[in-house]
């Protein structure tokens, strides 16, 4: 959520006090090493490296905290200015430092402070996949077999497409594989983008790997990343899904992650547990549930496989979908019934942050326009750019070649990302279309073919399936009353 400084409650204006006996117009003014600027044309922000919130600024903000290099003291900064703006820059600067944003020092300490103006759509997350390699061999894997451990860029290779990632204001790194910390530069990639005033966001992993002295070394990270950690079973039987065929090797592996949850819980890092639905654990989630709320995780995100990599061919673990919507159904009212803490999400029915600001889908909205997803990409582990990790068939370049910029600015880039509701033929004359803004576009393309015409086939059921019977659920357990902004809702 950004907000905009200068309509922040103002401070009155008073006398410049003093720090450490020492008056504060006679101290040095430095931007933190926390926070940046980023931006576009018209439009800046600034920008916490730690959490993510963002400030809106306007050109004169900008102007002023270009100004804040560490190299001038606070009097010297207000000198030229009037004595009628001096009162708006001293309050700016009051706010400045109630976020944290302005260091105070008796010495100079000078920073570099980037920016740069690109062009709209600015890319703003980059989903950069540091590997290949990985220590499973899951049966839903969307990468299968693209992209062989030897095509994968080095360390020398990805140092300058961080470097192009902060000239063209990119916020959030989020790092994925494979298994990402099977990679012993991953945790260089994390520091490298810090040193280049991007935020590690995220780490995707299976959580295998993990131990407590890789987490402190996390833990040093000026990012406060959060772990999407993958839990597909809680039961030995079902780690076969995950390529465990061996029932005492399946129970030390999922020992070990809830185990490494745990610690990372208790070292306060927000944990997220990616599960996809099938047939190993259709019958266990309320169980699952259960262990999500023992573990304090923050988040539990429920999806289902996409028919792509590995999946192709494991057809044996899909879920008939209309029984996954039914089993849906029934681990929601079992998580409002027991009132559990943790953010519950399953995909195409139910996600808190979208129903707390409902609203209608309209036909010039974009598609796949939510938690920053028009404005990322993903880089694959042999350099191929494409418009979302799924997309893996549709490469729009590869850093190899072409540089991030040109690719991301790329007519078949910017097609995509630009796709529009009503530029979906077949959802045209669906009334639905207003509630799953034409579904996952990926989806549509493994099921149909089609990346920008066809249906996504489980939207179009599940959408159904929320209307009848999910809204009806929301609006008796809940607080929630949406149905009057449903198209054919009774």
């Amino acid at each position: 959520m950004k907000m905009n400084l200068s309509k922040r409650k103002l401070n009155k204006p008073g006398e410049l006090n003093r720090i450490n006996g020492q008056r504060k117009d006679e101290m040095f003014l430095t931007l933190s090493k926390n926070f940046a600027i980023k931006g576009y044309n018209e439009e800046s922000i600034l920008f916490n490296l730690i959490t993510g919130e963002k400030y809106e600024l306007d050109k004169d903000q900008v102007d002023f905290i270009l100004l804040c290099d560490g190299n001038a003291t606070f009097a010297e900064l207000m000198q030229d200015y009037e004595q009628e703006s001096k009162k708006t820059v001293f309050d700016f600067i009051k706010n400045l430092e109630t976020i944290g944003a302005v260091e105070c020092s008796q010495d100079s300490r000078p920073r570099v402070i980037y920016v740069n103006t690109v062009p709209e759509l600015r890319l703003q997350l980059v989903h950069l996949e540091v590997t290949s390699r990985c220590n499973m061999c899951c049966s839903h894997c969307y990468q299968g077999e693209m992209y062989p451990v030897k095509e994968n860029l080095g360390i020398e290779e990805i140092v300058p497409l961080i470097r192009a990632m902060q000239i063209m204001q990119v916020e959030n790194i989020g790092i994925s594989g494979g298994e990402p910390f099977t990679d012993p530069k991953t945790l260089d990639i994390a520091k490298c983008a810090e040193e280049h005033d991007i935020r590690i966001s995220s780490f995707f992993t299976n959580g295998t790997l993990l131990n407590e002295e890789l987490i402190e070394e996390i833990l040093v990270l000026r990012s406060s990343p959060t772990f999407y950690v993958s839990v597909d079973s809680i039961t030995p039987e079902g780690m076969i899904f995950r390529g465990v065929e061996d029932i005492a090797e399946a129970n030390k592996i999922i020992d070990r992650i809830f185990r490494n949850i745990k610690v990372l819980v208790e070292k306060g890092i927000r944990v997220v547990v990616n599960t996809v639905m099938n047939t190993c654990n259709i019958d266990s989630l309320k169980r699952m549930h259960d262990a999500m709320e023992e573990f304090k995780v923050s988040s539990w995100r429920i999806g289902y496989p996409k028919k792509t990599g590995f999946f192709k061919d494991n057809q044996e673990f899909a879920v008939d979908f209309q029984k996954a919507l039914q089993a849906s159904f029934g681990l929601l009212q079992y998580h409002f019934i027991k009132g559990s803490p943790f953010d519950l999400q399953i995909e195409y029915l139910y996600r808190r942050a979208l129903l707390d600001n409902f609203k209608e889908v309209k036909d010039n909205d974009f598609v796949c326009d939510y938690e920053s997803r028009r404005e990322s990409c993903c880089i694959k582990p042999n350099g191929d750019v494409v418009a979302c990790a799924y997309c893996n068939q549709m490469p729009m370049g590869n850093i190899r070649k072409e540089t991030l910029w040109d690719i991301w600015y790329s007519n078949e880039m910017q097609a995509i990302k630009n796709t529009r509701v009503k530029d979906v033929s077949e959802c045209a004359d669906c009334e639905l279309r207003s509630l799953c803004a034409a579904g996952c576009r990926a989806n549509a393309y493994f099921l149909n073919g089609d990346f920008k015409n066809g249906k996504d086939n489980y939207a179009c059921k599940a959408v159904q399936f929320f209307r009848n019977d999910i809204v009806p659920l929301l609006e008796r357990e809940t607080n929630f009353k949406i149905s009057n902004l449903i198209p054919g809702s009774s």
